[in-house]
């Protein structure tokens, strides 16, 4: 089987594209801006990115593409950052979370992202360093505004400051400014990136929850998404899933356990109990120590099945959608409430071809139809010809594991990727398991790599892998592909 290359650009591929501005290094030490200033001493911002990779673990970020891009230098008050330094910048936010794929614009590995990164500097006097990452559409380059970062360093003779929130951070400059724009430009994808995934960055830069700038961004952040009332709510489905509260689709769709798993984390958050997405209620998400919260409500007693949602549907406005409103209060589902309790009979999955082929000719097209016996996470590997193992789902295509019993889940379906039974006549197979919840991130880190890059472990070491992040609570189906 082989995977040709993708045929259409990726739906959330990231890419950082920077109107790219530094100003080209001159001959002589720059003249200091004043006195050195007082601020935490710092030699970079590698603790920041340690902290971001932990944020994105903690909101289930992952498989996020980030193609980076180097444009040709202008030269004179202003340069380009260094491909290598945003990649560096970007792999150490991803190193235990998985969370970014990084790849370099225009070559086959981008896997045609439909955003690119660009980083440049700009110096508008002798003193000033502004480093500044955007993101631009791969299609006609035009830039989006959602996740752009900007960072000063002022130097001070052979120390710079960056300030951020408030916040006074002095890095070295000795011998010339490249450590000080490294550190701006670690400090700018901090900001850039948890613009884009929409977790609380700030805390990785030292800011307090409660400072203006922060409070400003959150409510940029809720206003952007409440007008686009599916978005919001697909993120708090999506985030209560992680939270382990949520056991539905992240589909932006109202239903009866959305209503009570925002009511139950709104309660546990000291909010009124009520099914309601507000500003307040994301506020207080963004600001929440989630590990103690999940230590809390284990503790605490499920509810009864007998007690009754509140009336009010999940909005992000003040008055309801009437479709939403006029629904009736449904009964807390257990599945919705927490943890769910072990099944009565074990998850099975099913995973077929068409007529339940498994021979096909060289070149031909291999299609699937998984079906788990109930709503389950299921994660689809493919050995080819060569022994090499990929993960061909979840994908950068569609993120989400969770498959729906009734309706199953086609492969590759309406995703652009192909599978093909191999030219060389040789043996292949495709390894598919489901799990009662996702177990992605629990994988060991050579495991659960991007999406389609090979992975150095065989099958046999990925089933012991599933069955130890599962507890044994999983499905397995095995499928060996034949010539023909």
């Amino acid at each position: 089987m082989t995977h040709p290359p993708l045929l259409h650009r990726a739906r959330t591929a990231l890419s950082l594209a920077v109107a790219a501005l530094l100003a080209a290094c001159a001959a002589t030490a720059p003249e200091p801006a004043g006195p050195p200033p007082s601020g935490r001493a710092v030699e970079d911002f590698s603790a920041g990115l340690r902290c971001m990779d932990d944020l994105l673990l903690d909101h289930g970020v992952r498989d996020l593409p980030l193609a980076v891009s180097e444009p040709s230098d202008s030269g004179g008050r202003q340069s380009v950052v260094p491909r290598d330094l945003l990649q560096s910048t970007f792999n150490a936010m991803s190193k235990r979370s998985r969370a970014l794929r990084v790849t370099v614009a225009g070559t086959a590995a981008q896997g045609g992202a439909g955003t690119v990164v660009q980083g440049g500097v700009q110096r508008p006097d002798a003193a000033t360093r502004a480093v500044t990452l955007g993101l631009l559409s791969a299609q006609d380059r035009s830039v989006l505004p959602d996740a752009a970062a900007t960072q000063r360093a002022t130097l001070y003779g052979d120390v710079a400051q960056i300030r951020s929130f408030g916040q006074s951070f002095i890095v070295p400059a000795r011998g010339g400014d490249a450590q000080a724009v490294r550190a701006a430009v670690e400090a700018a994808g901090i900001q850039l990136v948890g613009r884009l995934t929409r977790v609380p960055y700030w805390s990785c830069l030292g800011a307090e929850a409660e400072h203006p700038e922060v409070e400003a961004e959150i409510r940029d952040w809720y206003d952007s998404l409440a007008a686009r009332p599916k978005d919001l709510i697909g993120w708090f489905q999506n985030q209560l899933r992680v939270r382990g509260v949520y056991g539905g689709p992240a589909d932006g769709v109202v239903n009866a356990q959305t209503k009570e798993a925002v009511a139950r984390y709104r309660e546990a958050l000291g909010l009124s109990r009520e099914p309601k997405l507000t500003h307040d209620f994301l506020r207080a998400y963004l600001r929440a120590d989630h590990r103690q919260i999940a230590a809390r409500t284990a503790a605490a007693p499920a509810p009864s099945s007998t007690a009754q949602a509140p009336a009010p549907a999940p909005v992000p406005t003040p008055a309801p959608a009437p479709a939403v409103a006029q629904a009736a209060p449904p009964a807390a589902p257990a599945v919705a409430a927490a943890p769910a309790a072990p099944a009565a009979s074990p998850l099975a999955l099913r995973v077929a071809t068409p007529n339940d082929a498994l021979r096909f000719g060289r070149g031909e097209r291999i299609a699937l139809d998984l079906r788990p016996s109930r709503d389950a996470y299921v994660y689809c590997f493919h050995q080819d010809e060569h022994r090499q193992v990929r993960r061909f789902f979840p994908n950068r295509f569609q993120a989400d594991a969770r498959v729906n019993a009734a309706a199953g889940l086609q492969l590759p379906g309406a995703m652009r990727f192909e599978l093909r039974m191999n030219a060389t006549g040789a043996k292949e197979s495709v390894s598919c398991f489901a799990t009662e919840r996702d177990v992605l991130a629990a994988l060991p880190a050579n495991m659960a790599a991007a999406d389609f890059t090979p992975l150095p472990v065989s099958l046999e070491q990925l089933r012991e892998a599933f069955v130890r992040a599962s507890a044994g609570a999983m499905a397995h189906e095995l499928l060996a592909l034949q010539p023909r």
